[in-house]
């Protein structure tokens, strides 16, 4: 259990005019000059940070082209 002065583990990753963010079993891809969170992912606990990288080289695959 996580003492009350601690904040929940976040990664953040900026792709172009894009980030990524994984924020306990959520990652959420936002348009970063709006603001706007264009795609919301439920991801499995046990494997999230996995499941961000995947999600995220995708993201950068997709940018690059």
């Amino acid at each position: 259990m996580r003492e009350s002065n601690q904040k929940p583990k976040v990664m953040k990753t900026k792709i172009g005019k894009y980030e990524a963010e994984l924020s306990g079993s959520m990652v959420y891809i936002r348009e970063t000059k709006t603001d706007e969170l264009l795609k919301c992912i439920d991801v499995d606990p046990f494997d999230a940070i996995d499941q961000y990288k995947g999600i995220v080289s995708k993201l950068q695959k997709a940018v690059l082209k």
